[in-house]
């Protein structure tokens, strides 16, 4: 008896750390140029800039085939300093899962080389994770896209 409860127990345990696994990137700092142009080709935004606020979190609801999920996302305000792909304007707000593993947590002032994806639901344009602010090699990404381009603050 003594081993079933034992073994109740662990079960429930292991079910209930599911949402607690550790965020895994890809590592690009030791691939080949060929391989990080391919992520490279993945990422929609990339830009070097200045948080400037937090948005209120909220819920957005996504549904797949085999699946029903609702995340919480923050939106992150930048100011952009420099930007090499997929930025037009000074100034670009992008949205961090607040609530999973692999979560960004951003503090206004700080400044920051980001890559963002559109993986998430349609109605986020930019997406961001602790993936998206460190993973890349910045040397490599400069060869295959130059200086970039510095951006001019946004007039009032």
């Amino acid at each position: 008896m003594k081993t079933m409860r034992g073994f109740i127990i662990i079960l429930v345990f292991l079910l209930s750390v599911s949402h607690s696994l550790a965020c895994t990137c890809v590592n690009t700092t030791n691939i080949s140029d060929k391989e990080h142009s391919g992520y490279l080709k993945k990422v929609k935004a990339i830009f070097y800039g200045e948080v400037v606020s937090l948005g209120e979190k909220r819920e957005v609801s996504r549904r797949g085939r085999n699946f029903e999920a609702t995340d919480i996302f923050q939106p992150v305000k930048f100011r952009v300093l420099r930007a090499w792909k997929g930025v037009e304007s000074a100034e670009i707000t992008v949205e961090t899962d607040a609530e999973s593993s692999c979560r960004y947590v951003p503090s206004v002032g700080n400044r920051i080389m980001i890559y963002a994806y559109e993986d998430k639901p349609a109605s986020i344009q930019y997406f961001v994770n602790y993936c998206s602010v460190g993973v890349f090699d910045d040397e490599k990404m400069k060869r295959e896209y130059g200086e970039g381009t510095l951006m001019q603050p946004a007039e009032n």
